[in-house]
This record gives structure tokens, C-alpha cells and sequence, in this order.
């Protein structure tokens, strides 16, 4: 999880059966996105196929409340190691979907808040679900 976000505790229990399972998840807001958000597309089997925030078209915004199987563990953290230092982790998640395949869920919470802290405005947004 991305530490700078404050989040309903709903979304806990909505992916914990993802959690159980051992499967790779993105959570993810479908609401309009802005240019500064991280967004997301996904394949013709609806696992997400790109994942940053130079996506053309996408879905909606990857929120920071991920889970990486233990399967895909060692794809994700090698093509992080592969990333330049100013890419965001989410490059690693995409490398290892373009070369090992892994296959990563979208969890759509956007019916529960999700705010991520960058500004004063978002801690006062956060300020009113807490």
C-alpha cells in the first residue's frame, strides 16, 4: 500500500478474498482521472494490460492499494529492479505483465473512498472520512 493514502476500511474486506487466494490485485477508482494520476487499461480478459500515468485512454486511477501473489513476487521485484529511480513501482507491475505475463486484477472500490495525501486540500478531503 502507498502510504500516503486514506482509505474506507470497506476496501479491506472487499479484497481480502483476493488476499486469501493468492492473487494479484490493483485497486482502482473508475471516476474521472486527472493527467497526475496513475491510470490504468486492462486486456480483452479484463486483467490490467498498462498501468502509469502516461496511459492514453485509461479506465480509471490505480489508488496504491495493491497485492502481489507470491507466484508473481519474484517477475514484479526483478522488473523493479530494472526501472529507472524516478519510475513509479507501478512501471515494475507493468514490465512483468509485458514479459512474464502475470496477471493482475483491477478492484473497483469507487463506490468507497480512497484519497491520496498529496496536498493540503487532500488531507482536508481525508479529514471528513476520518
Amino acid at each position: 500500500m502507498n502510504g500516503d493514502v486514506v482509505f474506507d476500511p470497506q476496501v479491506l474486506v472487499r479484497v481480502s478474498s483476493l488476499v486469501h487466494a493468492d492473487r494479484s490485485f490493483v485497486s482502482v477508482n473508475t471516476s474521472t482521472v486527472s493527467d497526475e494520476e496513475v491510470k490504468y487499461t486492462v486486456d480483452a480478459e479484463g486483467f490490467i494490460a498498462s498501468l502509469s500515468k502516461t496511459v492514453a485512454g485509461g479506465l480509471g486511477e490505480a489508488v496504491g492499494i495493491n497485492y502481489i501473489s507470491s507466484a508473481d513476487k519474484a517477475a514484479v521485484v526483478r522488473h523493479l529492479h530494472r526501472c529507472a529511480d524516478q519510475d513509479y513501482f507501478e512501471r515494475g507491475l507493468e514490465l512483468a505483465i509485458e514479459h512474464d505475463g502475470i496477471r493482475i486484477e483491477p478492484v473497483d472500490i469507487s463506490d468507497l473512498y480512497a484519497v491520496e495525501v498529496d496536498f493540503a486540500e487532500d488531507l482536508e478531503r481525508a479529514n471528513l472520512h476520518v
